[in-house]
C-alpha cells in the first residue's frame, strides 16, 4: 500500500461511484500516511462521504481537471447531512490538500446550528480552534474547486499562518473564505457567487495578503472586514458585489488599521443581489474610523 510515502485511496477500499459511502477507506488511507508523514493520492472519481479528519503533516493530492462550471476529476462529495464539515483540519500542523474538487452537494444541515451564527451551515474545509497554541498551523489549499456547501467555502477560526492559492471558491451558503486569525496569503483565487462575503473577517484578524483574486457576485460584498489590522490588497477584480467590494469597519471600538489597498478593479459594486441595502452599502468602497490607510 505504500508506495515512497504516496497512499492511493483505492487501496484501501474507496470505490468513487458516487454512491458507496467511501468515508472509511479515505479516512484509513489519511491514518495510514500520517504515520510517515505522506501523500493521499485520489485517483478520478467521485467519492461519497461524511467528514474526513485530517492529520499533521500529510497532504491530499489529485491531479486539477475542474473547469470554471464543472466538477471534475477526484470529487469529495458530501452525503451526510449532520457533518460540520467535510474536511476537518482542525490541529493538522503542516497540512496540504491540493487539486481536489470539494462537493457540499447543497445538503442543508442537521447540526442543530443557529442561523446566522459563525457555526451556521455545513463548510467545506473547516479549521477550529479553541485557543491559538504554539505552533505556526501553516496549512495550504492550493488548486482546489470549492462549492455548494450550506456555510462557508474554507472556515478559518483561530488559525495561524496559512494559504490559499487558485482555488475556486463558489456558490457557497456563507463566506467564501471566512477567517478568525492572521499571517494568511489568499493569491489567484475565484472567489464567486457565495450567500455571504467572498472574503469575511468579523473576528480578530490580521496580516493578509490578498493578490491576484477575482471576488464576484458574492451577496454580502466582495472583501468584508471588521478591526482587522496589516493587510495588503493589491491587483484584485472585484465585481457584482452585493454591498461594497471592499469594507473596513470598526469591530466594537477597534478600528481597521495599517491597509495598503493598490491597483484593484472595482466594478458594479453595491448591486442588491436579492438583498435590501442599507445606504451606506450601495458603494465601491465602505471605510468607517480607518487608521493608516493607504
Amino acid at each position: 500500500m505504500e508506495s515512497g510515502k504516496a497512499f492511493d485511496v483505492r487501496e484501501f477500499g474507496a470505490v468513487g461511484d458516487g454512491s458507496t459511502d467511501d468515508t472509511g477507506a479515505i479516512q484509513n488511507a489519511v491514518d495510514a500516511a500520517a504515520g510517515v508523514s505522506g501523500t493521499v493520492f485520489f485517483p478520478p472519481g467521485t467519492y461519497a462521504c461524511s467528514t474526513v479528519r485530517l492529520k499533521p503533516r500529510i497532504g491530499l493530492l489529485a491531479h486539477p481537471v475542474w473547469s470554471y462550471r464543472d466538477f471534475a476529476g477526484a470529487v469529495l462529495r458530501l452525503t451526510d447531512p449532520s457533518a460540520r464539515c467535510l474536511l476537518d483540519m482542525t490541529g493538522a500542523v503542516g497540512v496540504t490538500v491540493a487539486g481536489l474538487c470539494l462537493d457540499g452537494n447543497s445538503i442543508a444541515p442537521q447540526h442543530g446550528a443557529g442561523k446566522g451564527s459563525a457555526e451556521a451551515g455545513i463548510h467545506g474545509i473547516m479549521f477550529d480552534k479553541k485557543d491559538y497554541g504554539k505552533e505556526e498551523d501553516a496549512p495550504r489549499i492550493e488548486r482546489c474547486r470549492i462549492g455548494r456547501f450550506s456555510g462557508d467555502g474554507v472556515h478559518l477560526r483561530r488559525i495561524w499562518c496559512f494559504s490559499i492559492r487558485s482555488c475556486m471558491i463558489f456558490n457557497n451558503g456563507g463566506c467564501g473564505i471566512r477567517l478568525r486569525g492572521w499571517d494568511g496569503f489568499v493569491l489567484d483565487n475565484w472567489l464567486s457567487g457565495n450567500a455571504g462575503a467572498g472574503f469575511g473577517a468579523y473576528e480578530e484578524n490580521a496580516a493578509v495578503t490578498m493578490t491576484g483574486n477575482r471576488i464576484e457576485w458574492n451577496r454580502a460584498g466582495g472583501l468584508a472586514i471588521l478591526g482587522g489590522n496589516h493587510y495588503n490588497i493589491t491587483g484584485n477584480y472585484f465585481d457584482r458585489s452585493g454591498g461594497p467590494a471592499i469594507s473596513l469597519l470598526p469591530r466594537g471600538d477597534r478600528p481597521c488599521r495599517v491597509f495598503s489597498i493598490s491597483g484593484n478593479m472595482l466594478y458594479r459594486s453595491g448591486a442588491p443581489l436579492g438583498r435590501k441595502l442599507e445606504e451606506r452599502e450601495s458603494c465601491h468602497a465602505r471605510f468607517e474610523k480607518c487608521r493608516g490607510l493607504a
